[in-house]
């Protein structure tokens, strides 16, 4: 009898293991979640945009009806239909006058070098020596015919401006050259008053400093905050030529101190115009990056950039409501008293930076130093227009005053007023003249520090010799002598 035949039975296939299970349901779930993730940060990314186009509209809408023509476009058209024709426009004749000017190759022998030497070291009444006033003088004859016709610069003069273009129409394209070329008329003007001074000639000085001062007048610059800083340094030039005239010569007439004096009184100008332009470009220039028509990179940008682009696109409106924000604020601040304007800048802080105001960190200009440069020339004028009125009085009487009180004959019948703090102007008579001050943008009054050797003083003002103390030789400098070193 056999043996049966062995019964074979299926093996099921082995099940999948736990480990491999869990794999499957930890994989759909970070898939799931990155979903949720992508669409909650589009999510987030529109509502964003969203909020911050509100108030873009919100701020567009507020300025159409308070400030009609205030956008870019609006600014630029208003600006060049202003420009006059080129045969009377006073901007473009002073342009000229300027590219005519010999060229100087060596900056160490240039004009504006050798005239700094003249005045490296010294206080306004103590004269270079024989040898740097001679190095400068020699440069002078070429130089004449032009300054010439820049001291016919007077009050009839015809208002002149510059046209606002820009190739490719990107506003940051608009260049200032020529704004930074009628820095050098305000130099050649100060020279010439200095050439003048020099020689005992007072009265032709101060000509020279009022055709400084009617120039700039003369002359709408471009309205950005580089070109009015511009425009406050040609005033500031011709203030210390004024203060340098009377520091070297004691035999001004009346009627040359009281037509400088009124010069001086008509003040800085508005940097409101500038402001506005300013806001106005910001505007501008980051709707059109916003549309993809300007960028941030000259060259390609890497894939890199192209993400971070995606993200930031979402706060470029934020960006944009908060450029206006702190023009508001400034404007504001402009709209202050003196003293509290004063203070208000100097408290002045941007707010901390967020994805919402990055790009506006980067391009908001540093508005709060120039309306403290604003007020510094402004002080600095009130300063040398009491000097020039402090002149006069001694001229007239054979002594200083003994307050600013006893100038209400000569422009001042209420006492001038610091811009920097809202109190008077400090005035003090001295042994060897007396001295005129603000307390300048610290708020501090150092005791009249308005003149120093080297370094930048802290209070701003203008100071008068007696007599006896113009023209006086410069002390020699301190010779140093070096120990040789120990054994």
């Amino acid at each position: 009898m056999g043996h049966p035949e062995p019964v074979t039975t299926a093996v099921p296939p082995p099940k999948p293991k736990g480990r491999w299970r869990w794999f499957q349901r930890v994989a759909l779930a970070l898939f799931a979640l990155m979903i949720l993730g992508i669409g909650g940060y589009m999510l987030s990314w529109k509502l964003t945009r969203r909020e911050g186009r509100q108030r873009v509209e919100a701020v567009n809408a507020r300025l159409d009806a308070n400030d009609p023509g205030w956008r870019f476009a609006d600014i630029v058209a208003d600006h060049n239909s202003k420009v006059p024709p080129a045969e009377s426009n006073s901007a473009l004749r002073a342009v000229g006058i300027v590219e005519r000017l010999p060229k100087e190759p060596d900056p160490e022998r240039s004009t504006a070098s050798l005239f700094g030497k003249t005045r490296d070291g010294k206080l306004p009444n103590e004269l270079p020596t024989p040898a740097e006033w001679k190095a400068l003088d020699s440069l002078y004859k070429v130089h004449e015919p032009l300054i010439a016709e820049l001291r016919t610069w007077n009050a009839a003069t015809p208002r002149g401006r510059m046209l606002l273009d820009y190739p490719g129409r990107n506003p940051f394209d608009i260049r200032v050259d020529n704004s930074q070329k009628l820095r050098m008329v305000a130099f050649l003007l100060a020279w010439d008053s200095a050439r003048s001074a020099y020689r005992g000639q007072a009265d032709r000085a101060l000509a020279s400093d009022a055709a400084g001062l009617h120039f700039v007048r003369s002359v709408d610059f471009e309205p950005f905050l580089i070109s009015y800083l511009i425009r406050l340094a040609c005033i500031g030039v011709a203030l210390n030529s004024v203060e340098q005239t009377l520091a070297w010569c004691a035999n001004a007439t009346e009627p040359a101190l009281a037509a400088i004096q009124e010069l001086i009184a008509k003040g800085n100008g508005d940097i409101r115009p500038a402001l506005r332009f300013e806001r106005a470009m910001m505007q501008q220039s980051l709707e059109m990056f916003d549309r993809g028509e300007i960028g941030l990179y000259d060259l390609k940008p890497t894939t890199q950039q192209r993400i971070l682009r995606i993200h930031t696109d979402q706060f470029i409106p934020h960006n944009i409501a908060f450029v206006h924000a702190r023009y508001d604020e400034f404007l504001t601040i402009l709209d202050l008293p003196s003293a509290e304007k004063a203070a208000a800048i100097r408290d002045w802080k941007l707010p901390p930076r967020t994805n919402e105001n990055h790009l506006g960190h980067l391009l908001l200009p540093a508005v709060s130093l120039v309306v403290l440069a604003d007020l510094r020339v402004q002080a600095r004028g009130l300063c040398v227009g009491v000097g020039v009125a402090c002149e006069r009085y001694r001229s007239k009487h054979g002594r200083w005053p003994k307050s600013l009180d006893e100038l209400a004959d000569f422009g001042f019948a209420k006492g001038p007023v610091d811009p920097f703090d809202g109190q008077p102007l400090r005035y003090r008579v001295e042994a060897d003249g007396v001295i005129i001050y603000s307390v300048g943008k610290n708020g501090i009054d150092d005791g009249g520090n308005t003149h120093r050797r080297e370094g930048a003083a802290e209070d701003v003002g203008c100071r008068l010799w007696n007599p006896a103390r113009r023209r006086i030789k410069a002390p020699a400098p301190a010779l140093i002598i070096e120990e040789p070193p120990a054994p």
